[in-house]
Formats: structure tokens, C-alpha cells, sequence
């Protein structure tokens, strides 16, 4: 395939509609994510609190794919995806009507949000592995992630507009503006659940739920994730924190993400439209460089600018650190089910395992650090340690399937003793 030509003809129409849900999605997530953390910032000043909701979130997501292997037993995967986006929205408005300053509350909210992105993503990857091909991977994946970003773009920069305006130019409380963003993004979500109601889509047999051995290959795989969640963890709240902490209030925050989203569209659409399967890993090598530079500079030139520069850049180095692992991920996937049969959610539910786990390492590592040396250094120093933490898990991953980690990790332990 000539991939100049690869245009959203090829893609079938099964594949159009989990696009145009996905999109829909995508315009809710600003509000349901970035948002809410904002607000959980504003209402508390704690940091302990937004990482409290975030770690909830990532405990909860695993007891999500856990509840939809349950449930799709007895019932159509569409009403898995669309319950998830219910119960998913249902974190947001509890978050904004019942506020608190207790930790243990957010981390209750967040294990709320966490069992209904859980249920969505256990749906959503297992009709993207479903309904789309290797070939066309990188171009699906890149359009969804444009998508997002044109989406995402618009309403971070209304959202973060419409709360400013309400609380500095009108003289109300942001909390009204909050509920009518949250408001929004349940239509959103309603939009993006009627997609796929009204598509023809399989529902996946479920014999298993989780198997220990699958194969080399996949335990690569179960690195790798781990160490794509602990850089990816942070992300949920560190860009949104360091923007109010450091620039401002939710006008600038929003105004900022819509900048990255702009300057992230034209590059996703080139990769998605010109990019083979073979640039992956030097598009994961560029991602990961990029970032390190990002958290290098974070960690040795704290100011406004270094800030400025770090939340308009680690976005678009994460965009692409997705657009290199997704397809990989998948592709391993169809080489693991074509070998030895297992079911399609045993490998996407493990696969969520040890992203999850991953993410939680993050979180707790943040609470360490703010417990040990305060919310600035933490807010310094945590990009750059989770980058390096990355690099050994990656560096295990690569030493594990060239059959050097054990014989590595015999010969610390040997010292050790």
C-alpha cells in the first residue's frame, strides 16, 4: 500500500463510527480530566488531593475491566461502553456538588471515575483491536488523535474562558461555571454512546479473565506499559497543576492547552498520513528524547518560562509517545491471539493491568516526594525522576527480550548478598 494514498476511505464504516464516538469523547475528556483537577485544586489548594483523585482513578480502572468481563457475559459490549461513560461523568458532578478536603474522598471519587473509564476503555480497545487493521493503524490512531486535539482544543479554550469570565468579569462563583461545563460534557458523552448504540458491533466471548504465561513477546509488552505509565500517570495532573501553581487561573490553562492542541494537529496528521509501521521506534526514540530534554530543563531552570515551555511541549511528546506504542501494542496483540488463541480481553485486560500499575507507581511517588520536600520541588524535580525511572523499565524491557536481564539482574543480586 502506497501510504500517501491511505485516506478515511479505506477505513470501514464500523471504523468511522468508533471515530466519530471517540471524537465526541474526546471533547468531554478536557472537562472531565484537566477541569476537575483544576477545581479540586481550587477548592482545596492541596496537592495530596488532586493526586488523591488521580490514584483513585488508577486503582479503579483495572476493577472496571475486571466488572466489564463480568458483564459482558450477559450483556451487548455497547452498553458496557456507554455505561462507562455514565458512570464516568457521575465522578465529575460528585467531585463539583459534594467538594470536601478530606484526601480519602477524592481517592473514593476518583475510584468512582477509575470503574468507569475502566468499563469504557475495556470496550473501546477491544472494538479498536477488533474493527481495525495493522496497516491502517497508524492512520486511525492519528486521526482519532487529531481529532481530539481540534476537539480538545476548542473546549479547553471556552471552558477555561467561561470560568474566568463568570467569577472575575461577572462577580459569581466559578462553581456555577463548573456545573455547566460538567453539564456539557455529559451531552458529549450522550453524543458519543448514541454513535455506538446505533452501530452493528460484536460483543467478545468471554471464557477468561486473566492468564499469567502468555509469551515472551507479551511480557515485553507488560514492561514496556508499565513504563508508558509511569510517565504517563503524572500527565493526568502535573501539566494542569503547574499551570495554576506557576501562570494563573483556568483562563490561561485553558488557553495553553488549546495552544498545544494546535500545534499538535498538523504534525499528527503528517505522521498518520505519510508514516509506516517501520518509524514507530524512531518515533517512540524522538518522543522520549524530547521529553527528557523537557524534564531536564523543568529540573535545572525553574521560572515561567521553563514552565511555559514544559506544558506547551510534554503534551505533544506524550501524543506521540501513544502514536509509536498503540500500534505496537496491537500488533503484539494479533500475533499473541494468532498463536495460541486466547481470548482478545485476557491480552487487553493484562495489558491494562501493568499500564494501571505503572500509573499508581507515579501517583505514590508524587506523594512521597511533596511529603519529603514540598509541592515545588516536587513539582520541579518529579518529571525528570519519572523520566529516568522510565528509561530503566524501558532498558529492562529491551535487555529482557535480548535475554541479557536475568543474567544482569543474577549478578546485582550476587553483589547484594
Amino acid at each position: 500500500m502506497v501510504l500517501s494514498k491511505i485516506s478515511f476511505d479505506v477505513i470501514s464504516d464500523k471504523t468511522k463510527s468508533l471515530f466519530f464516538s471517540y471524537a465526541l469523547w474526546g471533547a468531554a475528556y478536557p472537562i472531565i480530566s484537566l477541569f476537575i483537577n483544576a477545581f479540586i485544586w481550587r477548592q482545596t489548594g492541596s496537592f495530596i488531593n488532586v493526586a488523591g483523585y488521580n490514584l483513585g482513578l488508577f486503582i479503579g480502572l483495572p476493577f472496571g475491566f475486571l466488572f466489564a468481563t463480568i458483564l459482558l457475559r450477559k450483556i451487548n459490549i455497547k452498553f458496557t461502553y456507554i455505561l462507562g461513560l455514565l458512570i464516568s461523568i457521575i465522578a465529575g458532578f460528585l467531585a463539583i456538588f459534594l467538594s470536601s478536603f478530606s484526601f480519602f474522598i477524592y481517592l473514593t471519587y476518583g475510584l468512582i471515575y477509575g470503574v468507569g473509564s475502566g468499563l469504557y476503555w475495556s470496550s473501546r480497545n477491544y472494538l479498536t483491536l477488533q474493527e481495525t487493521k495493522d496497516e491502517h493503524r497508524n492512520y486511525f490512531f492519528s486521526i482519532v488523535s487529531l481529532a481530539n486535539k481540534i476537539s480538545g482544543m476548542v473546549v479547553a479554550f471556552v471552558s477555561g474562558w467561561i470560568i474566568f469570565s463568570v467569577e472575575s468579569m461577572l462577580g459569581y462563583s466559578a462553581t456555577g461555571a463548573y456545573l455547566l461545563l460538567i453539564f456539557i460534557a455529559f451531552i458529549f458523552m450522550l453524543l458519543s454512546g448514541l454513535v455506538i448504540f446505533k452501530t452493528n458491533l460484536e460483543t467478545p466471548t468471554i471464557k477468561k479473565i486473566w492468564q499469567l504465561s502468555i509469551s515472551k513477546k507479551w511480557n515485553q509488552v507488560r514492561i514496556v506499559a508499565m513504563g508508558m505509565g509511569v510517565l504517563d500517570g503524572s500527565m493526568y495532573f502535573l501539566p494542569t497543576l503547574l499551570i495554576l501553581y506557576f501562570l494563573g487561573k483556568e483562563n490561561v490553562l485553558g488557553t495553553i492547552s488549546a495552544v498545544v492542541s494546535l500545534i499538535s494537529m498538523l504534525l499528527l496528521y503528517i505522521y498518520g498520513k505519510y508514516s509506516s509501521r517501520r518509524d514507530r521506534k524512531y518515533i517512540l526514540l524522538l518522543s522520549f528524547s524530547v521529553n527528557f530534554l523537557l524534564a531536564l530543563l523543568l529540573a535545572l531552570f525553574m521560572s515561567h518560562l521553563s514552565v511555559y515551555i514544559f506544558v506547551l511541549l510534554c503534551g505533544l511528546s506524550l501524543a506521540f509517545y501513544w502514536l509509536a506504542l498503540n500500534p505496537w501494542f496491537l500488533s503484539v496483540m494479533d500475533t499473541v491471539l494468532g498463536e495460541k488463541k486466547q481470548d482478545k480481553f485476557v491480552v487487553i485486560f493484562d495489558h491494562e493491568i501493568f499500564l494501571n500499575l505503572g500509573r499508581i507507581v507515579s501517583v505514590i511517588i508524587s506523594l512521597v516526594l511533596v511529603a519529603e520536600i514540598g509541592i515545588l520541588p516536587t513539582l520541579q524535580f518529579l518529571p525528570l525522576t519519572l523520566t529516568l525511572l522510565q528509561l530503566i523499565i524501558f532498558a529492562f524491557a529491551y535487555l529482557y527480550y535480548k535475554d541479557q536481564a536475568k543474567t544482569i539482574l543474577r549478578a546485582l543480586w550476587g553483589k547484594l548478598k
